[in-house]
């Protein structure tokens, strides 16, 4: 078994690896000093670089955006006035510090008095600012106002899709055959359509290279859940529950949905044949409503003796740990609404209907928008990546950035 003093010596070798000048993902938990080692990275790249411009700092948030700013100059002003802080893992950052502000001397970046040099911001404001630079590629024409709710444009554009259906073309089938999918619903469709616009970055890749979506798509598509899924529920907290649920299954009725684990005894893994493995477990571990099970009993296959009340206890240990995350429920959740392969006929021409008419969606949004001389932070970043790479290949305005960006950081990388 591994000491302390052991665990400490390789998290202090780790954060020393951490700033060498390579590429590197720090993955610790809340209040490990990952922030503290992107500052110490930052002044580290300092030292290298011809001009501070040429290292790019992201997070998510303008208020995260400006606490790393402040500890990044707080740190070259003690550096400036030589108050050497007593922590080790200060005095990293003092020294650090030290050599960025003689880089900076030899460079005459001045950059105590010129901060602005430092390039910390968020990513919506990174985006912003590239497809600023080329409006006539980035098809902005004049810069819009950017709004953060952007709801009731994607209202308008739902609803101008819809309307379509009083024309006579195929943009009127198009609307008829998804209603007829609903029910006739409008405010159901109208739903859709915003949600889906809410999250179009995710899924216009997909349904522009092609208006249909076959089953090998969605076969990348499942494949990419099942493998958050399976980072989630790993083969070593698999192997904890196999023992529970075999139990639990032999407590149940022969009809009971569980009893497809009865002999559980290989791990699952991101081949679609375990999709309903998967939703088998996810139900043993949720309610129907899609939260982690609270109250368990003889319902859940068990009672009161002593095999019971161990695998029992195991259990609710289990559900902790995975209620810890506060993204697993929803990733455990994706198995309601993810479909079945292969997909029947009827499923197949409902995706490619709905395909098509997503994209008229767009295409209305980005009406509504021009319209109103405004977009959304998807719409700036789907206009900074076409600034950057079109379909002939990079531009001269990713050339140019490719040349003058060397370094990149990203702060809360999860976030994205």
């Amino acid at each position: 078994m591994i000491s302390n003093t052991q665990l400490l010596a390789i998290d202090a070798a780790s954060r020393v690896t951490a700033l060498e000048l390579r590429s590197f993902i720090v993955d610790a938990p809340a209040g490990a000093g990952k922030t503290e080692l992107l500052t110490q990275r930052y002044l580290e790249l300092l030292k290298w670089v011809e001009s501070p411009e040429e290292i790019i700092a992201i997070t998510f948030t303008n208020k995260a955006a400006s606490e790393m700013r402040v500890r990044i100059l707080d740190s070259l002003k003690m550096a400036n006035d030589g108050h050497l802080p007593e922590q080790p893992h200060k005095k990293i950052t003092f020294d650090l510090a030290t050599a960025a502000l003689s880089r900076s001397a030899e460079k005459n970046w001045q950059l105590l008095d010129n901060p602005s040099r430092l390039r910390i911001t968020t990513i919506d404001a990174l985006c912003g600012n590239i497809a600023r630079q080329m409006p006539l590629m980035s098809r902005f024409g004049s810069q819009p106002s950017i709004t953060d709710n952007a709801t009731h444009y994607y209202l308008q554009a739902a609803a101008n899709t819809i309307a379509m259906l009083d024309d006579q073309n195929a943009a009127a089938n198009l609307v008829a055959s998804a209603l007829a999918y609903l029910d006739n619903n409008t405010d159901s469709l109208k739903k859709l359509l915003v949600s889906m616009l809410e999250k179009r970055d995710q899924w216009l890749p997909y349904t522009q290279e092609s208006l249909t979506i076959d089953d090998q798509l969605l076969s990348n598509l499942l494949a990419e859940d099942l493998a958050q899924i399976c980072a989630l529920i790993h083969p070593n907290l698999q192997r904890e529950l196999m023992p529970i649920v075999r139990y639990a299954a032999s407590q149940l009725a022969e009809d009971h949905p569980l009893q497809k684990l009865a002999f559980w005894q290989d791990h699952l893994d991101t081949r679609l044949t375990h999709i309903e493995d998967w939703r088998v477990l996810r139900s043993f571990l949720m309610t129907k409503g899609g939260t982690w099970l609270k109250k368990i009993g003889a319902a859940n296959g068990f009672t009161d003796n002593d095999d019971s009340k161990a695998h029992k206890a195991k259990l609710k240990e289990l559900l902790d740990l995975l209620s810890a995350n506060p993204n697993a429920e929803n990733i455990l959740n994706r198995l309601t609404v993810i479909p079945t392969l292969p997909l029947n006929t009827d499923n197949s021409a409902l995706v490619y209907t709905l395909s098509q008419l997503l994209n008229l969606a767009v295409a209305h949004l980005w009406q509504v928008f021009q319209l109103e001389n405004t977009v959304d932070f998807i719409g700036v970043s789907q206009r900074a990546l076409l600034a950057l790479e079109d379909a002939s290949g990079v531009t001269d305005l990713g050339l140019k950035l490719d040349y003058k960006i060397s370094h990149l950081l990203v702060d809360e990388f999860q976030d994205t």
